[in-house]
């Protein structure tokens, strides 16, 4: 919840530092559901020497998961 905040431009990242620095959820936003949340991308300083693309696979099912 507190991360669509900031990245819908409601609230600013300094916000957010104060917010996660509380320690307390109860005060900020509802959490985010995590069924609809995935990792797109992760991209690290070159200096790690870690590969940029990912050797898994590519494709986000938007199919419900059974179970």
């Amino acid at each position: 919840g507190a991360l669509v905040e900031v990245g819908a431009a409601r609230k600013n990242i300094q916000w957010l530092s104060e917010h996660l620095r509380m320690k307390n959820r109860s005060l900020g936003p509802p959490t985010a559901d995590g069924a609809g949340l995935y990792l797109v991308k992760v991209v690290y300083p070159e200096a790690f020497g870690l590969p940029c693309e990912p050797s898994g696979p590519r494709f986000i099912s938007n199919e419900p998961r059974k179970g």
